[in-house]
């Protein structure tokens, strides 16, 4: 995808408002990663929102669940635009 494409794809989005709705959406699943032992919802976020997200935008998508009891899923997405394009990893943490 060129740059300009991806400016015109995120421009159309929040000009259209489906940008909003998405995040709307998003904060008003509960998941609550920090205090909750229940990964039954982390789990939900995870393969019905976020995934089908991300396969829509051409990732391949893997989830695993976590090896200590109680913590919530480990997603890895990846698409590969070009061999030759820089690596960018994104990590999050609680």
């Amino acid at each position: 995808m060129t740059r300009s494409k991806a400016i015109e794809i995120a421009t159309t989005a929040m000009d259209s408002g489906a940008f909003f709705r998405d995040l709307e959406r998003r904060v008003n699943i509960p998941s609550d990663s920090q205090t909750s032992t229940d990964t039954t919802t982390l789990m939900a976020y995870v393969n019905e929102e976020m995934r089908s997200t991300l396969e829509a935008l051409g990732f391949g998508v893997t989830v695993y669940d976590n090896p200590v009891k109680g913590a919530g899923p480990f997603m890895i997405a990846e698409r590969i635009e070009s061999p030759d394009a820089p690596t960018v990893l994104i990590s999050t943490q609680n």
